[in-house]
Parts: C-alpha cells; structure tokens; sequence
C-alpha cells in the first residue's frame, strides 16, 4: 500500500532485491510478493542472484569466482527486469568479483532503457569479513542521482566509487588527515566504507553487529546515544568515544555534565546543536566534551556552492584554534 500510494503521488519509488532465503521460510515465496512490490518501482537495484532466485532471470555465462565480471553479460538481466516491471525507468547491477575470500572486485551497471551504463571497476583486498555493499550503493546513486539529475553516468559512477577515490586522495595529498564516514546505520554499510579505507565510522544509534565488526577490524566507531544506559551499553561493545545525539535535544551540555559526574570516565561527543561560536563551543567543551561533531553549521553550503572555498577554508582554520584554545581551558583526561 505504502508503494502504491508513493507511486499515485508521482514519488521515486525504488527497490534493493536483496533476495534473502532465511526470510522467506514462512508464509508465502519471494517469488509471490516481491512482484506486487516492484509494480511500483521506478528503480531496481540487485544482482544477477536476486534476479534468478526471486523471478528466473539469469544471466548467461557469468563466473563471479574468475573475478572478471564483463558488464555486457548482464544487459540481459536489466532488459528483461524492465520488460517484466514497465514502470521501472532504470535498472541497476552491482559487479563484484570473487576472486578469493581476500580479493574482491567492485563495480556496476545501470541500463536507462536506452543504452547500458559501465562503472569503472576497482579491486578491494585485505578483506576480514565479506559484506554487502547494497546500502551503501543505493545510498550513493539516490545522492547521485538527484545531484547530477539526467547524468545517469555520473549518477552510476558516484554511487559505486562511494569514499574510495576520495580516501586515495586524501592519504596521498594530506598524510595527516584522518578521514572517517559518517551517518553510518549498519554493519554491512559499515564495513564497506572500511574496505575502502575509512579510518573511523560514526552513526546516529547504537547497532551491535556494528560494533562486533568494527572491534574486530580496530577500527574507531563512534556511536549517538541518547541516554545514560545506552552510553553504558556502547562502552561494554568497546566504544572509546560516544556520542550524543541530537545532541541539543536530549539535554545539551547539561546532559553532558549530568553524565559525567557518576561516569567521569566516559568520553563524550555531541553532534546536533553545535555551533562554531565561543560562546557555544564554550558551554560543550565546560560541561566535559571529549570534542564536537559539525556538519553544515561548520561547512556552510553556500560557501560550497558558490565553491568560495578560501573563506570556507579560512571559517574551518579559526573554528579549530577556537577549540583548541578552549581545550586547553578545560582539559579533559583521555
């Protein structure tokens, strides 16, 4: 109902296969609902299994174990996904290769009706725990999509790239730079990031699985909570620094001070609700913020689009010696 309504309303309706067989164990088949689902759906994700297991279509002569996945070979699966569903105005196909449980290969296609869309590939090794990459794809090509709007190409290409070009550069041109992802929701998207070279993950809830995966991995994780147990909860999954978030709303640097007096231990982020002004950053870093979490209160998206990146530059260089100046005020032991 909620996809037909979407639909009637003329909203982008998209779906992730994501054939799951331990999900359908009771009641009726993927192969019985999923279609009624995907009617409305203007954009298909999957792969060449969900494809097979959910409505028989398979591409012919594919090996994922070689690890070269040829593109073409999935036209195929694309044109007869958009035969069978009409509505469907673009079809998408994650490529990833297996060469061996360490050595995986990643890229995708995207066919607009028209013509069949190739990404670049790229090789993703050192891998501990094969993950899904679905959310983070859909992620990036619904960002895609609406930035580059009638580019499919520069749409595809966004969402399978994700943070990897960005973290290559970034390592090459600031060796100081620590460059972590954020928003993350779960492990799988979690540990796609860290394949591609992310040094930390912060999100806005506590997930456990997240937290197996990143210990396992020493990666940083950061997770928002939003109260006293679940802070507790977080430093029993190994979490060296929280954060509270939204942080204004759920009490602000009071809360932060609150906490702090029968848990001095506990290192403390807020994100949400802080402000690059003394007079805020004052009342975070008084009340024992470990440090703050900024998105466009610091990088104001006017100075991005009107790309005035020395004033955004010179804004981002006086916020951090106004914290630093305010942490050596109010120290905190780490």
């Amino acid at each position: 109902e909620a996809a037909k309504a979407a639909a009637a309303k003329g909203i982008t309706v998209s779906t992730d296969l994501n054939y799951r067989k331990n999900l359908w164990n009771w009641g009726k088949k993927a192969a019985e609902v999923m279609p009624g689902l995907v009617d409305y759906c203007d954009v298909i994700l999957g792969n060449e299994g969900d494809a097979e297991k959910i409505f028989g279509i398979h591409p012919e002569g594919v090996d994922v174990t070689s690890g070269n996945v040829d593109p073409a070979d999935y036209e195929s699966v694309c044109h007869q996904l958009m035969q069978r569903f009409p509505k469907a105005k673009k079809v998408i196909i994650t490529l990833r290769g297996s060469i061996n449980a360490n050595h995986n290969t990643w890229s995708g296609v995207l066919y607009n009706g028209e013509k069949l869309l190739n990404a670049p590939l790229y090789n993703i090794s050192h891998i501990v725990d094969r993950v899904g990459g679905g959310d983070s794809f859909m992620e990036g090509l619904i960002y895609g999509m609406i930035s580059f709007p009638g580019d499919d190409q520069r749409a595809l290409d966004f969402a399978v790239v994700a943070s990897e070009q960005v973290n290559k550069w970034a390592t090459a041109e600031f060796p100081e730079l620590i460059m972590g992802t954020g928003s993350v929701i779960d492990a799988s998207t979690a540990m796609l990031y860290v394949q591609l070279d992310s040094n930390f993950i912060v999100s806005p809830l506590l997930d456990e699985q997240m937290a197996v995966a990143l210990n396992k991995r020493k990666v940083l994780w950061s997770p928002g909570c939003g109260s006293v147990s679940e802070i507790s909860k977080a430093e029993s999954l190994g979490a060296e620094v929280v954060k509270i978030f939204p942080g204004a709303e759920v009490g602000g640097p009071k809360f932060i001070a609150a906490v702090k007096g029968p848990m001095p231990w506990t290192h403390i982020m807020p994100s949400g609700g802080v402000e690059p002004t003394e007079s805020n950053l004052r009342e975070w870093f008084k009340a024992g913020a470990l440090c703050v979490g900024m998105g466009s209160k610091l990088l104001k998206s006017e100075m991005i689009k009107n790309k005035n990146f020395k004033r955004l530059e010179e804004f981002v260089r006086i916020t951090v010696e106004l914290i630093s100046k305010l942490r050596q005020q109010y120290p905190v032991r780490v």
